[in-house]
Parts: C-alpha cells; structure tokens; sequence
C-alpha cells in the first residue's frame, strides 16, 4: 500500500476474523471498512474461540 500511497482499504474476510484483520490495519494506519462473510465448511465452534483468545491477546499487548 505504500508503494502506491494508498490510505484506504476494504477488508473482506470470515466475519470471525473482521475485528481482529480491522483492528490490525487502523494500528497500521489504514483507514479501513470491513466486509464480514458468514458461510464457512469449517466447525465454527474453534474457529470462534481462537479468535477470542487472539482477541485477548492482541488486547493485552502480548507478541508471540
């Protein structure tokens, strides 16, 4: 994005994984809309705890 000078962007991703991509970019400096898709093949259960405890992580400033 910089070598084009881009500012903005639009990020579409499982809507498990929008707030954490959306928190990411705006640390970034990106200013960014987010697009969250709801269908998955995947068990949703685990996808929705690693991204809580993700969440949390990130939250607590820890890097792994």
């Amino acid at each position: 994005m910089r070598k084009h000078d881009w500012k903005s962007a639009i990020i579409v991703t499982h809507d498990f994984h929008l707030l954490r991509a959306m928190t990411e970019a705006r640390r970034l400096g990106i200013e960014v809309s987010g697009a969250g898709v709801h269908e998955t093949a995947m068990f949703r259960p685990p996808l929705a705890l690693r991204e809580v405890i993700a969440n949390l992580v990130k939250a607590i400033g820890y890097n792994l």
